[in-house]
């Protein structure tokens, strides 16, 4: 990857790096690469990497991963199904 235009947000002390992904250019099936962004000593630091990417019927999808490079999946999203 040469380079990676991403913004880092925060709230109730969490911090997210988050990834305008509609163009799928970066691929969200490297999680070791998703680790390393979110490495506070040698990354850019998060407690999480978020992935927007397009959806059919909404604005965006996110696609939510924890900083070990896992996706993982949202609990109202569970509750929902």
């Amino acid at each position: 990857m040469d380079s990676l235009t991403f913004y880092k947000y925060q709230g109730t002390g969490n911090d997210f790096v988050i990834v305008d992904n509609r163009d799928l250019s970066f691929t969200k099936k490297d999680a070791k690469t998703i680790a390393r962004i979110c490495d506070r000593r040698f990354g850019i630091g998060g407690d999480g990497f978020i992935l927007l990417e397009n959806h059919a019927h909404l604005d965006f999808n996110m696609v939510y991963f924890n900083s070990d490079g896992n996706e993982s999946t949202c609990v109202v999203m569970v509750v929902v199904v």
